[in-house]
């Protein structure tokens, strides 16, 4: 069909269809985004109704990347010379604690969001109270307890491939701030 470039999506860890990409014969290029931002999502309705975002080891570091950013560097990969046979780890451009992005969502919507640090078992028993597989309690218990370096560590790939710098969180609170703010009767 003529196509001659793949990116592939993950975070960590062979998986057969990168395993298949690298292997094709196609120019590939693997994408590795730390915490996408939209995962502050999962926070919404209980910022809404609570004015709070409740989570186990409040003081750890993500350094998440714009899902924009990730589909911008995505394009670059596919139209571009220069990135085959290449990993990027992809990162926004600071690493912040559950209290900065929750201030920061708090400053979108124009109402302050107050920070419920929860244990590792009141953590994990929300998680599995919402159907949340066994395997990934476990997964997140480790990776929010101890982050990988790679997950709290600011990344230059971002900017080096886009030519301008990585979106901050502010910036993607301003675009989501309704997400987060009370409907009103």
């Amino acid at each position: 069909a003529g196509v001659r470039r793949a990116t592939v999506l993950f975070g960590g860890g062979q998986t057969p269809l990168q395993e298949a990409v690298c292997d094709s014969g196609l120019e590939w290029t693997v994408l590795m985004p730390v915490e996408f931002m939209a995962n502050a999502l999962e926070w919404a309705p209980d910022i809404r109704a609570t004015s709070t975002v409740s989570e186990p080891f409040p003081g750890r570091l993500s350094a998440m990347v714009h899902e924009r950013d990730i589909g911008a560097c995505a394009a670059v990969a596919l139209t571009e010379e220069g990135d085959a046979g290449q990993t990027y780890t992809l990162t926004g451009p600071e690493a912040l604690t559950v209290y900065d992005k929750a201030a920061a969502l708090g400053r979108a919507r124009g109402a302050g969001v107050r920070v419920e640090e929860l244990t590792p078992g009141e953590a994990a028993e929300r998680w599995r109270a919402a159907g949340t597989a066994e395997e990934v309690v476990g997964f997140l218990l480790e990776v929010y307890g101890d982050t990988p370096v790679e997950g709290r560590t600011v990344d230059p790939a971002v900017p080096r491939l886009l030519g301008r710098p990585a979106l901050r969180f502010e910036e993607w609170a301003r675009e989501h701030a309704g997400r987060f703010t009370p409907v009103l009767p």
